[in-house]
């Protein structure tokens, strides 16, 4: 059952990274990407159909400064909302389209609480939109996959990379306070598929080799190459 609804605001560079990602995750995760260039609404739409030729259409054109657009895209059962336009200014003007379209929802309307996360290019920025109930701010200058991996669910696999001429790719897991792996020793994890573990980024952002003492901890980002056919039982053990 699918209980992750993603609305992505804005398909530019930023945005289009973090829509594929997101594509990725397949089943996992509704998304509905919303963008007022034509173009780009269709180039990301034959991208989705390219992946999967059976997939309805996962980007809308429209102004996300409307709110009918907004409420179209289902704002109303959305559990996620990613502002990630290319101006902090446009991304500011549609977080308060979004908090006084909230505050207008009958209790019936509305029961979801909704995550904001907005991608500011001035980081001097971050501070007004605190005012206007966005959770988190992640700065343009931060690494993309970052950025990606700090949107995304946080135990949720994530394909960063294909492995050419075989059915492996490479993993990311990001490790959360109610991970079933959460203070185990990685090599003691009993996984009855073949991984190989690449390492582990810690949340300050230090990268080791994971040997026999290397522990889980809170917010580790685990790296591992497996089948892609394993990605959905990953969950199961980390």
């Amino acid at each position: 059952m699918i209980n992750d609804y993603v609305i992505l605001v804005g398909l530019g560079e930023i945005g289009v990274s973090i829509f594929k990602k997101f594509v990725v995750l397949g089943n996992d995760v509704e998304l509905t990407a919303i963008d007022n260039s034509y173009n780009r609404v269709m180039l990301m739409n034959d991208y989705v159909k390219s992946k999967n030729s059976q997939s309805v259409d996962l980007c809308i054109l429209g102004d996300p400064r409307d709110q009918n657009t907004l409420i179209n895209a289902g704002l109303k059962r959305c559990t996620r909302l990613i502002l990630a336009l290319d101006e902090d200014a446009d991304n500011f003007a549609v977080a308060q389209t979004v908090k006084r379209v909230i505050e207008n929802f009958s209790e019936d309307e509305k029961k979801i609480d909704i995550e904001i996360t907005c991608i500011v290019s001035n980081n001097e920025n971050k501070d007004l939109f605190s005012f206007l109930d966005v959770q988190k701010t992640l700065g343009i200058s931060d690494n993309i996959l970052n950025i990606v991996n700090q949107i995304s669910r946080p135990s949720l696999p994530i394909n960063i990379l294909d492995i050419q001429g075989t059915d492996n790719a490479i993993f990311t897991i990001k490790i959360s306070s109610d991970s079933k792996s959460l203070g185990k020793k990685v090599l003691e994890i009993r996984v009855p598929f073949k991984i190989i573990y690449l390492g582990i980024i810690d949340s300050y952002g230090n990268c080791q080799l994971v040997n026999s003492d290397t522990v889980l901890n809170d917010k580790d980002m685990l790296i591992l190459s497996t089948s892609n056919r394993h990605q959905n039982l990953l969950n199961r053990y980390f």
